[in-house]
């Protein structure tokens, strides 16, 4: 039995919130879209990796709170 309980899609950053967190778009297909709020994961805060409103990053969100997710990688 698999415990595989994440979701890795791909969004843009449409706004930036307080702190360090984000609201980033994700395209379903057939003009349907879907905001998420993302965070900055701990690995992006130790490399100074910055994330500016347009950027595509990689969203990982659980299967449980599709609304939050965390921002694991910046393309």
């Amino acid at each position: 039995m698999s415990n595989n309980t994440k979701v890795t899609l791909e969004g843009k950053v449409i706004e930036c919130l307080r702190g360090t967190e984000f609201l980033v778009r994700i395209d379903l297909g057939d003009n349907m879209y879907k905001d998420i709020v993302g965070y900055i994961c701990g690995n992006l805060r130790k490399k100074y990796i910055k994330v500016d409103v347009g950027d595509k990053v990689m969203i990982e969100i659980s299967k449980y709170d599709l609304n939050r997710g965390r921002i694991t990688k910046k393309i």
